[in-house]
């Protein structure tokens, strides 16, 4: 197992010191995010009765199944432990009241680009941060005692950073937490279907995605969102994340794109790769996070256009590089 031993214990260490304990994650949370941060408030609650825990954040519609978020005044964070769960840099903090905490933990799979808190637990090898938190627990069973409720909120999590244990960053070490995680009697067959299931709108909105769909040498595809196209559908934001993958199934695309418009004519870029590494790609564009799933930004077409330019030569480096190594 891949996590050091003296964090573990330095985690303890703060859980134990502190009464009251605010957990928060990134903006525009996914299932890792979600579960990651309510699967440590579960466990933090079933282990410490006595303590107040709380999960705090913009609620995510599509992720309602999973849990609701806690409400707090800032008056709360006075003498408190605050845990910052799979959330990369800083600005990507939901809720900026985490810096009224009395201390800070992040804990966190992203490539470490912002070495942040009084104690930063960073593991780029793990699959997603609900599998980082499962691994603690079976590497040091005494830390924590698992439940049902748990067990199915970080499992949850795992499946949705992994897709489904189909991407290629799920390694021995998923399969050994996810195997771990089902003694506690999680409903596999539910977590599986709910991320399978589309609304009928939402089923007519892939339709218009997959006829929209860009595709260009030497691989790259993208899909592009409007703010029109969203009313059309009566789909939100948040809704799209469910079709990134869309084009993943095409074998002669490399990496793709999906641009989503926001009210303010910005567009949000997520951005996905079956090889080539985006993330240093996204950085130049006010984004990052994993090799081969990061976002970015572009404040116009301009901007867009330029992205995709360079896309498309990420991906010729990839594939010149791949044929010689062939």
């Amino acid at each position: 197992m891949y996590i050091l031993k003296q964090d573990i214990e330095n985690l303890m260490s703060y859980i134990h010191q502190y009464d009251r304990i605010i957990i928060h994650r990134h903006l525009n949370p996914d299932p890792d995010a979600i579960g990651s941060q309510l699967g440590l408030k579960e466990l933090i609650q079933y282990n410490f009765p006595h303590k107040e825990v709380y999960a705090v954040g913009n609620t995510a519609e599509t992720l309602q199944w999973m849990g609701e978020m806690d409400r707090i005044h800032q008056n709360d964070y006075s003498g408190s432990l605050v845990i910052i769960t799979d959330t990369a840099n800083r600005p990507r903090i939901d809720d900026g009241r985490y810096i009224h905490g009395d201390c800070l933990i992040k804990i966190d799979h992203h490539p470490l680009v912002d070495e942040y808190g009084d104690l930063s637990l960073v593991y780029p090898q793990a699959s997603s941060t609900c599998e980082l938190i499962t691994q603690m627990i079976q590497q040091n069973p005494s830390m924590f005692r698992m439940n049902h409720a748990a067990a199915s909120l970080l499992y949850a999590g795992i499946v949705g950073d992994t897709g489904r244990f189909m991407f290629d960053n799920t390694t021995e070490s998923t399969f050994e937490s996810a195997s771990f995680l089902m003694q506690y009697e999680v409903d596999l067959f539910k977590i599986h279907t709910t991320f399978n299931t589309l609304s009928f709108p939402m089923l007519k909105f892939q339709s218009y995605l997959l006829d929209q769909l860009n595709v260009s040498e030497p691989g790259i595809a993208w899909m592009k969102i409007t703010q029109e196209v969203l009313q059309k559908f009566d789909i939100t934001e948040e809704e799209t994340n469910a079709f990134v993958n869309l084009p993943s199934v095409l074998a002669e695309v490399y990496a793709w794109v999906m641009l989503v418009e926001q009210k303010d004519g910005t567009w949000r870029m997520r951005i996905r790769s079956k090889g080539p590494v985006i993330n240093q790609l996204a950085a130049k564009y006010e984004g990052g996070g994993h090799p081969k799933a990061s976002g970015a930004n572009a404040a116009n077409e301009e901007v867009i256009n330029q992205f995709l330019e360079d896309l498309k030569e990420q991906v010729q480096y990839y594939l010149n590089t791949f044929e010689r190594s062939e």
